[in-house]
């Protein structure tokens, strides 16, 4: 996904993960995945979303170390924190909408 911030006039690329994590201190995300992110798309942010905690963390990817299993409170943001315009409203709708889908 491509995010666009017209007051910046600046683009970032974005990839969004879902994951099942019992937790959001034990999140796996292949490490070769990671290696793949850093090597072509190093100034990416990645999303993960998970059925616990805030739900919604992102990180840039050029600060991720490959190593397949990660806590999102330590290793990542709270989703607001990377994207200053989402609103805590924001994340309250869409929490939902995440939670209600990794149900199924």
């Amino acid at each position: 996904m491509l995010v666009y911030d017209d007051e910046k006039n600046d683009a970032s690329l974005v990839e969004v993960k879902m994951r099942r994590a019992p937790a959001e201190t034990n999140i796996l995300i292949f490490a070769k995945l990671i290696s793949a992110y850093k090597e072509f798309w190093n100034d990416s942010i990645l999303i993960i979303v998970v059925p616990c905690g805030h739900v919604f963390y992102a990180q840039r990817v050029n600060k991720l170390m490959a190593k397949g299993a990660y806590n999102a409170i330590r290793d990542f943001q709270k989703l607001e924190e990377v994207f200053c315009k989402v609103t805590k409203e924001d994340i309250c709708h869409f929490r939902k909408q995440a939670l209600q889908i990794m149900e199924k």
